[in-house]
């Protein structure tokens, strides 16, 4: 053990002695055991515990290389270990690291869950974001890397959730959609590649763009927002490949995919059927052979499994005045007519 009195070659040499025997430096722990005073960046240590000036940011430094304590920083048993280095009497005290662990575990789970969820309620709690934004300053305040970057992916993992919500509400109103005005959702299904293209040149600049700004937080040493940041490129880059998997992969229909067509001829006249496109054009051939009402082109629209089919087909032949319309060729409505009765009031 070395003395407290050994001639020191620099404060810096001074400091690293102090700081690897407290195990944790920053200012709130200081203040907490008041041991000196911090000036500009400068911690003048009382003459009791040894006297001299100590470079703050040096000695976080390299508190932070060797053994940073995290929230354990502020415990009984920490202050008692840092008041013992700088009393020169060494580090050894009775303590319970376990029981001083599980205290720092739980004030880590309580200080994440608080930020995320202000995150999660956009800020819209006063205090709660008051408090939020509290715990994160310390953590950057304090060089917390690991809640940092808890924090920012905490964060991501937050937009992920809302990003599923959202794609699953999409397609619920688009799928209501189709039902309700099924001309209106052709006309979209027809912009469809634009639309793609547009979110594939938006995604990939969206990838980029987080990606660069979570290097250069990270540079900074903000690794709050560098793991955010990088959690959102992922999660961009992962939509941006689904998409162009959706484009320019398997999203041509199979000839067995399943789905609901309207055919339209000649007359004006139209035929609703479910089925797959395969289906659609036997069908419009053969409507054409037995009215001598050439075919003019084929509406199809995929669904998930039959029984969406039917119901779809039953939707297109209710939104075309029903089977006793002259110009719909349909003579008897879709067995997915059932599924739709209750929400027309007929049964």
């Amino acid at each position: 053990m070395e003395d407290w009195d050994t001639d020191w070659e620099d404060g810096e040499e001074r400091a690293k002695w102090i700081t690897e025997r407290a195990g944790v430096f920053a200012d709130r722990d200081i203040a907490k055991i008041d041991i000196g005073e911090v000036k500009d960046g400068m911690l003048h240590v009382r003459e009791e515990y040894g006297g001299g000036v100590i470079s703050l940011k040096k000695a976080r430094k390299i508190v932070n290389e060797h053994m940073y304590a995290g929230n354990l920083a502020g415990s009984p048993t920490m202050q008692k270990r840092i008041k013992e280095a700088f009393a020169g009497r060494g580090i050894e005290c009775e303590c319970n690291l376990l029981s001083e662990a599980a205290k720092g575990g739980a004030q880590g789970i309580a200080e994440g869950a608080t930020v995320e969820v202000d995150y999660a309620t956009l800020g819209w709690v006063p205090s709660l974001h008051k408090k939020s934004l509290e715990i994160q300053a310390d953590a950057a305040n304090n060089g917390d890397v690991l809640s940092q970057i808890g924090f920012g992916l905490g964060k991501g993992g937050i937009e992920v959730g809302y990003t599923v919500v959202g794609l699953k509400a999409g397609s619920l109103v688009g799928r209501g959609a189709a039902r309700v005005a099924p001309r209106l959702m052709s006309t979209l299904n027809k912009a469809k590649p634009v639309l793609q293209g547009v979110g594939i040149v938006t995604g990939t600049a969206d990838t980029v763009g987080y990606t660069y700004c979570s290097y250069e937080a990270f540079r900074a040493g903000d690794y709050n927002t560098g793991a955010h940041m990088l959690s959102r490129g992922t999660l961009s880059g992962i939509l941006t490949g689904a998409l162009i998997k959706d484009t320019f992969g398997s999203s041509k229909p199979t000839s067995k995919q399943t789905g609901s067509y309207t055919n339209r001829h000649e007359s004006g006249n139209r035929y609703h059927g479910k089925g797959p496109q395969s289906r659609a054009q036997r069908t419009a051939n053969q409507i054409a052979r037995q009215y001598d009402d050439p075919h003019v082109s084929t509406d199809w629209t995929p669904a998930a499994n039959d029984r969406e089919a039917f119901i779809d087909e039953a939707w297109r032949i209710y939104h075309d005045d029903g089977v006793k319309n002259p110009d719909n060729y349909n003579k008897i409505n879709s067995p997915g007519y059932k599924f739709i009765k209750h929400l027309l009031g007929e049964g």
